[in-house]
């Protein structure tokens, strides 16, 4: 424990400029009827409404932490073998404790100390490490690999094909378990077999799920879905189903590609859709969200069919006037 009485230069300059709050970034774009937005949320237990502590709250939280952030530095920089490039205390589950960026050969890790315990907990596996326990399970050709430290506990994603056919593996970056393991094919979204159809329109789609509801009754029929939105790179641009709301919204009141493709669908089916740039948002796009010319796929769930609102009723003078 000689380790913790000794202050190294990048735990003093880490204390000087450390804060409680969680800094968290996030972009996304207002748009009407088929979100054309891409949205970080902040994290689920992050607090908007409440003002922050004031510092002698702040002060009082740290002294009862029985590792500092000084401690806490030195702490994962052993764990890691690395050296520390952000800290910062969090007030969590009625203790403090600290977010640390630790720098190692070709990366930089984000791990956790508790600050009652000293506990360590985050990436403990390299990507090599993971590669080889994925190569132990399919032994193919690596197309991807990285970490992902957005989550807790961070994960390494590996991509892989092997006998044509592609897998997505998850791994724990603290034990090395494979969290998950499922088949990809090659458009994004929800894995599929079988061949696309195709509508004189352009329009291509594949019933993933037959519904066995009712049909939309025509183009001004409104519905309620969740989907999910992809490029053609993989990238996830706008999802109902991340942000837990589905939407509702007219058929004809949206891009032509959702007209053609949800009008067809029964409620309780879902559907892959992918649309050409003529049926979405054309040669400009819809920037910075959707390119120019953007070939668009999406996962659709045709939760239900959406009733009119009633009109108002008409006022009629009274008889004799």
């Amino acid at each position: 424990m000689n380790a913790l009485n000794q202050l190294s230069r990048s735990a003093i300059r880490l204390a000087r400029s450390f804060s409680l709050a969680t800094p968290v970034l996030f972009a996304g774009i207002a748009g009407l009827g088929v979100p054309t937005a891409v949205a970080q949320t902040p994290a689920d237990d992050a607090d908007y409404t409440s003002l922050p502590p004031e510092i002698a709250e702040v002060e009082q939280q740290l002294a009862a932490a029985r590792i500092s952030l000084m401690d806490a530095v030195i702490l994962a920089e052993e764990a890691l073998k690395g050296r520390a490039v952000s800290a910062e205390a969090i007030h969590r589950d009625d203790h403090v404790v600290y977010e640390i960026q630790v720098g190692v050969p070709g990366a930089v890790r984000k791990v956790t100390v508790d600050g009652l315990s000293g506990e360590v907990i985050g990436p403990r596996i390299s990507i090599a490490e993971a590669l080889a326990i994925v190569r132990k399970d399919v032994d193919g050709s690596v197309k991807a690999a990285r970490l992902d430290t957005a989550v807790t506990p961070a994960v390494i994603e590996i991509v892989t094909y092997r006998d044509h056919q592609g897998w997505r593996f998850v791994i724990d970056s603290a034990t090395g378990a494979v969290v998950k393991k499922a088949p990809m094919g090659w458009l994004p979204g929800e894995y599929f077999e079988g061949e696309l159809i195709e509508t004189e329109s352009g329009l291509q789609f594949i019933d993933l799920v037959v519904g066995d509801g009712p049909l939309p009754a025509g183009p001004t029929q409104r519905v309620k879905v969740h989907y999910t939105g992809y490029l053609v790179d993989g990238k996830k641009f706008d999802s109902s189903v991340d942000r837990g709301a589905p939407i509702e919204f007219d058929l004809n009141r949206v891009i032509p590609g959702w007209t053609e493709g949800v009008g067809s669908m029964r409620v309780g089916g879902r559907r892959k859709l992918v649309i050409p740039w003529e049926l979405a948002y054309g040669e400009r796009g819809r920037a910075p969200v959707i390119p120019a010319r953007a070939t668009l796929i999406f996962d659709v769930d045709l939760l239900d069919l959406v009733d009119a609102p009633a009109a108002p009723p008409v006022a009629v003078p009274p008889a004799g006037r």
